[in-house]
């Protein structure tokens, strides 16, 4: 037998309990009761009957001793006595038959008063016997009732019992629901229910012996305390129902187009929905899963997504739009659920890419993300949020687990908690910067191990929501990097102990511009379910080949066309605080980036280079080689423009490619030293001559024995190069 069933036979068993104490002793008094109040009425009939007997005699005499006074007033007159004498010759006259007749009233009276008299005596004397029957029901209810005292006494030890084992599953109850746990607990909700069945049953009983105790000074007090205990442990009990009704799930792929109906479904007064980006299809599913008489209010990103948005709700009276072009936060709250991730509402994020997030109804984290969806959407309520970085201090919530955002927490709550990573960290993210992902790593401490899981392809790279520099720079400086072409999720895991599902990009616009939110969480089963889950996305290592075709292959993509013009009026968020990390100075790139948006054009040094090389028909030259070359060149400059080649090497190998965080660690042109290290002097050697014939910027590299020296075009082509890579002169 489970729990579950065993708390269902011990209600049987109180409730069989509870009605023999309801019944017994009440029955026996009930029946005692009625019968002392049958006998009550009886005598009370007889008394009544006893007073009229009493009142007829006593009328009876008076009238008796009336006629009595008649007869001798009527026997003292002269005329009576003068008829007396000669009734016997003149016979009766009326006088004398009035005595007469008034005599044989008083036989009657007196024979009436005889009669009454015996039915008088018939009357006392089934009072007698109603008097004795009356004292043996008292005596017979006396018994009862000290009958009642003992059955009252062992009743008030068999629920003190049943308290204490009531106080003891409550206790353990509430430390098994306050327990980490993910997901929804079914047995737990079903225990909770039969423990609030077994209170109602044991709390209505110590009313019942409260009462019943009322007439026994020993036993008055007793009933009370275990009141008292009862309802201190119901106050457990409703504090772990509210505990066990509260969930958290993780949810990730090819699950979330199924949470967020689910969510929005819920719905009943408002829904809130955070995605930046839309597809039509599917905002159209979740806005037909939403009553008619829910509140909507839709938050995007994009001109073209408000626009789509706008088309979507066109006779929707109670669904408003607004446009922020600063959020990023994907969030949709209902009424008493929410749903955090990574994911935006479109075909992509619900049904194919590799998203991650949780769903709760824990009221602390639906409230927060609320609230900070209605500052964002508003800007007129104040939105207060606590920080949680400061010495790692412990999250004490049901779910251990809360709600941040930019507001106030990121960007500065990962750097905290990566300061206090010592075995291991876990940083997924499918686009990354590099000044935002230098900065981060930069709080790393030596002993811990970074895993990185991201997303390397070209079209990354030609929006540029990733840099090559920073693939490059985790390559170097993590022990694991991983890349996954599906990848949305965004998720930090530092030690076991920490973990961040959010919609932040470990980007530069993530840290210091966006809108951001996501929550934290302490709790472990949470945290194993998200390590599984990322192990999942751990598609295929990251290596150098990999990013340098899709970064090559990315210089021909085609960039993505202009925004439409939206044909309304646009209701944009209102102006709000800048986000907490406005203020991060993020590290520099050492080098200049070809920037392949549409809008954006090359630098004219480049330009100059691209028809020089045209002109001499020479074919593209490879990237990598463009960055070699610049590299030498940095370097030589860097010598004044003439140093020893040893000097020369040094300077590449130690000083500038260090700073190139993409920098061509396999050739493209040398052949043969692909496989080997940078370290070996004679690639850097190899590749001066190789470089000797190049004139891609105008500039020759020479050599003249052990000195290397160049030759520019002419000074203006110098001074253009020094100010394009000037950072590169700054020591």
């Amino acid at each position: 037998m489970n729990a579950v069933e065993v708390l269902r036979a011990k209600i049987k068993n109180l409730q069989i309990q509870f009605e023999e104490l309801k019944t017994y002793p009440e029955l026996t008094l009930f029946m005692l009761t009625l019968e002392e109040e049958y006998l009550h009425s009886q005598l009370h009939s007889v008394s009544s009957q006893l007073s009229k007997c009493e009142r007829a005699i006593s009328k009876l005499n008076d009238k008796k001793l009336k006629i009595e006074e008649k007869i001798n007033r009527i026997k003292k007159t002269l005329l009576y006595r003068i008829l007396r004498l000669l009734q016997p010759v003149i016979g009766s006259v009326w006088v004398v038959r009035r005595v007469e007749e008034l005599s044989d009233s008083i036989s009657d009276i007196e024979a009436k008063v005889k009669d009454t008299r015996v039915y008088k005596n018939r009357l006392l004397s089934d009072q007698s016997k109603l008097e004795e029957e009356l004292q043996m029901v008292r005596l017979r209810r006396n018994k009862v009732i000290q009958m009642e005292k003992h059955y009252l006494s062992s009743s008030l030890e068999l629920w003190e019992k049943e308290v204490i084992e009531f106080e003891q599953r409550v206790k353990e109850l509430l430390n098994r629901v306050e327990k980490p746990r993910v997901g929804i607990d079914n047995e737990l909700r079903l225990i909770c229910e039969q423990e609030g069945s077994i209170y109602a049953i044991v709390k209505e009983a110590l009313d019942i012996l409260r009462k019943k105790c009322q007439r026994y000074l020993d036993l008055l007090l007793r009933p009370e305390v275990l009141l008292k205990r009862i309802e201190d442990a119901g106050g457990f009990l409703k504090r772990a129902k509210r505990i066990a009704e509260i969930y958290i799930i993780v949810v990730s792929y090819p699950y979330m187009r199924k949470t967020f109906l689910e969510v929005a479904r819920k719905a009943q007064n408002e829904l809130y929905i955070a995605s930046p980006y839309i597809s039509q299809e599917s905002l159209k599913e979740i806005l037909r899963n939403v009553s008619e008489k829910v509140h909507v209010k839709i938050l995007v990103k994009r001109v073209s997504d408000y626009e789509k948005a706008i088309n979507i709700i066109r006779g929707m009276e109670r669904v408003e739009v607004r446009l922020g072009v600063k959020v990023h936060f994907k969030l949709l709250a209902s009424d008493k659920d929410v749903i955090i991730s990574s994911s935006n509402i479109s075909k992509q994020g619900l049904e194919s890419l590799y998203e991650i997030g949780i769903v709760t109804n824990d009221p602390d984290i639906v409230d927060q993300a609320k609230a900070f969806f209605t500052y964002i959407w508003s800007g007129k309520k104040r939105y207060k949020e606590n920080y949680y970085g400061e010495g790692g201090a412990r999250i004490d919530t049901p779910t251990q687990t809360v709600f941040i955002s930019s507001y106030r927490n990121i960007p500065y709550l990962l750097f905290d908690l990566m300061k206090q990573a010592r075995k291991g960290t876990i940083i997924v993210s499918p686009y990354l910067t590099y000044g935002a992902i230098k900065k981060l790593l930069s709080y790393v401490s030596e002993d811990a191990r970074v895993c990185v899981v991201t997303r390397v392809d070209r079209g990354g790279f030609a929006a540029g929501l990733t840099d090559p520099e920073a693939i490059r720079c985790i390559l170097d400086e993590c022990e694991e990097t991983w890349n996954n072409p599906k990848l949305h999720a965004k998720v930090l895991i530092i030690d076991d102990r920490f973990a961040i599902i959010s919609s932040l990009n470990i980007t530069d616009d993530g840290l210091t511009k966006n809108f951001e939110a996501g929550v934290l969480t302490q709790n472990p089963a949470v945290i194993s379910v998200l390590k599984k889950l990322v192990d999942r996305l751990k598609d295929r290592r990251l290596n150098v080949k990999e990013l340098e075709e899709e970064f090559v292959a990315s210089l021909a993509h085609k960039p993505r066309s202009n925004q439409p013009q939206v044909t309304v009026e646009v209701k944009e968020i209102p102006v709000h605080p800048i986000p907490a990390g406005s203020k991060l100075e993020l590290p520099k790139i050492g080098i200049h980036r070809v920037r392949r948006r549409k809008d954006l054009s090359w630098p004219e040094v480049e330009i100059k280079a691209k028809k020089r090389i045209k002109r001499r028909k020479r074919g593209t030259v490879p990237v990598d080689l463009v960055v070699l070359e610049q590299a030498f060149v940095i370097a030589t400059l860097r010598r004044n423009g003439k140093c020893k080649l040893d000097e020369l090497l040094n300077e590449v190998e130690k000083k500038v490619a260090p700073r190139f965080a993409y920098f061509p660690w396999k050739l493209q042109g040398p052949g043969g030293l692909s496989d080997k290290s940078w370290n070996d002097p004679i690639v850097l050697e190899t590749c001066l001559k190789f470089l000797e014939e190049k004139g891609i910027y105008g500039i020759n590299l020479n050599r003249y024995e052990d000195t290397v020296i160049i030759r520019p075009v002419n000074k203006r082509v110098i001074e253009e190069f020094q100010k394009l890579f000037s950072s590169f002169f700054i020591s």
